[in-house]
């Protein structure tokens, strides 16, 4: 269930200013005034390690709701199990162990879970801070005056479906994360390589290729030469885009 974030997350997090102020600042802010923040942007320029950077930093238990079509209530919520002596035991999942205990809840890539899902959340995000386990007898649980709660999406990603807007306006905190040069900057040395990143996302952007090119395929490029050689990281880098895409790359 919740735990707190390895420390070296936080060691090794780039920070980034969110409207010239600080990312972690920002999220302090949040979790004071208890209001909820949405992160969306395209795949991997650190939204999801943003949270669990700061998690780690400030000691945070953090429970982590990775969204998938197949998703059911009671990976959140909890459900009843054998006990082994012929009875059954309610344990909780992740979502109701933070509204009960406190800490961070994120909802990763949350359009990717089915709005019948996320309806169960409603009460949770608004100002009723309840969560209602029609599963347990109706139990309903006040959350913790310490709960703070994220979401993270990538909004033009396949497979996904647009958030409603009554649960969207949840969100009394809604920050885009796109691609960051001053992060890249300290995360990947070759200049040459973050230019040819660059002119990929801008073909990208005007049609050219489907496969997001995110921070992490520039930082593991430069982490396989060392041992592999360059050949071998150039080959991997292409790998990662779709066959029709791999000569013009290359």
């Amino acid at each position: 269930l919740a735990t707190v974030p390895r420390k070296e997350l936080a060691q090794r997090y780039v920070h980034r200013k969110i409207w010239n102020i600080e990312d972690f600042e920002v999220f302090d802010a949040a979790r004071k005034e208890k209001v909820n923040v949405l992160i969306y942007g395209p795949t991997g320029p650190g939204k999801t390690s943003s949270v669990e950077a700061w998690c780690a930093e400030r000691g945070l238990r953090m429970a982590t709701i990775s969204g998938n079509a197949s998703m059911e209530p009671s990976q959140m919520t909890g459900k009843f199990v054998s006990d082994g002596e012929g009875s059954f035991m309610w344990i909780d999942g992740p979502v109701t162990d933070v509204v009960r205990n406190g800490g961070v809840l994120l909802l990763d890539e949350v359009n990717f879970i089915n709005p019948k899902i996320y309806t169960n959340l409603y009460s949770l995000t608004d100002g009723r801070r309840s969560i209602t386990l029609l599963d347990h007898h109706g139990e309903t649980i006040e959350a913790h005056p310490d709960l703070t709660i994220f979401a993270t999406m990538n909004p033009d990603y396949i497979g996904t479906t647009p958030l409603n807007f009554a649960f969207r306006n949840r969100f009394d905190i809604q920050i885009p994360w796109d691609y960051d040069n001053a992060v890249e900057e300290k995360l990947i040395s070759s200049k040459a390589l973050r230019t040819l990143m660059q002119q990929l996302r801008t073909e990208a952007n005007k049609g050219q290729y489907e496969t997001p090119i995110s921070t992490n395929m520039g930082m593991e490029f430069e982490q396989l030469i060392p041992n592999l050689g360059y050949e071998f990281a150039t080959e991997n880098f292409i790998a990662h885009f779709g066959t029709d895409e791999q000569a013009s790359v290359r």
